[in-house]
């Protein structure tokens, strides 16, 4: 009888392993998708003030006159 106890325990204990592997790798694969997906969008953004400056290659002077 304490044999087949003690095999029952194990294979609870082996069971509850396996679902916290379970849950940790989907808990871990989700965030990578989420991170993933958000990482895919940052092109998508509105680019800051200084960015478009940049790419129109405008120089100002001193004063605030454009050159």
């Amino acid at each position: 009888m304490t044999e087949k106890l003690a095999t029952n325990i194990a294979m609870v204990v082996k069971a509850a392993r396996s679902r916290r592997k379970s849950v940790i790798g989907v808990s871990l694969s989700f965030y990578v998708f989420i991170l993933f997906h958000s990482c895919s969008h940052v092109n998508s953004f509105p680019q800051p003030l200084w960015t478009a400056a940049a790419k129109r290659n405008t120089v100002w002077s001193i004063n605030g006159e454009l050159r």
